[in-house]
């Protein structure tokens, strides 16, 4: 029996790549590691649980690959390393800051702190436009984005630390407003030496906050 190639046992046989594993679980965490790896090469870190659903997202284009038909879809059959490289980039930072269009916690947060109407809405749009940079970039190098974001948390951070202790009196509408000053002036040298738009450094905020890593009010106890 030949296949629609023309192929029979022996070619397949001649073809085939024999590798020895010792069980699934193994042969899982091996993978893991090198796709950990090419991750890192890449100048991000993701989190165990967001590797696994890279994992899994990888096997599923692996998969349809293999299972693709070559004479229907032979573009589909093949994976390049340049077009692998792309995907996981584009992959990795779908899973990293996941495009939660309706940005419904940030608006629950901002409600909670009684901001008004406007404001949330200028708020979900300085997020869009922070999704949207951070996806195809214009102004930003891409390895300096991680260090910006880091020193915005890092702001962001300290501020929420004397809200909850008590060091700052302020409402909600009077939180918000001290951070996006605090933003507003911060100093950070970038590889390229440009001027951080304000639009990025408050839309990152905003989806930070609707990470549910940020908040304009004091902790609950």
């Amino acid at each position: 029996m030949r296949s629609p190639n023309n192929h029979d046992v022996a070619f397949w046989v001649h073809e085939t790549f024999w590798q020895i594993v010792h069980g699934t679980d193994a042969e899982k965490n091996r993978n893991l590691q090198q796709l950990h790896k090419a991750i890192d090469s890449l100048g991000t870190l993701v989190a165990p649980d967001q590797l696994d659903e890279l994992y899994m997202s990888l096997g599923r284009k692996v998969w349809d690959a293999g299972t693709a038909r070559f004479r229907k879809v032979p573009e589909q059959k093949r994976i390049k390393r340049d077009d692998l490289i792309a995907w996981l980039k584009e992959r990795t930072e779908q899973i990293l800051h996941p495009a939660q269009a309706s940005g419904k916690r940030l608006q629950e947060k901002m409600g909670r702190a009684l901001l008004p109407e406007d404001t949330v809405k200028a708020a979900l749009e300085q997020r869009r436009y922070y999704l949207q940079e951070i996806r195809r970039p214009r102004y930003l190098d891409t390895a300096d984005r991680p260090f910006i974001e880091g020193e915005i948390a890092a702001c962001l951070l300290a501020l929420r630390a004397k809200l909850d202790a008590g060091e700052l009196s302020e409402d909600g509408v009077q939180f918000h407003s001290h951070c996006l000053q605090q933003l507003h002036q911060m100093s950070i040298s970038t590889q390229t030496s440009k001027e951080i738009p304000k639009s990025f450094l408050f839309g990152c905020m905003y989806n930070i906050t609707d990470r549910c890593l940020h908040r304009f009010t004091r902790a609950e106890p």
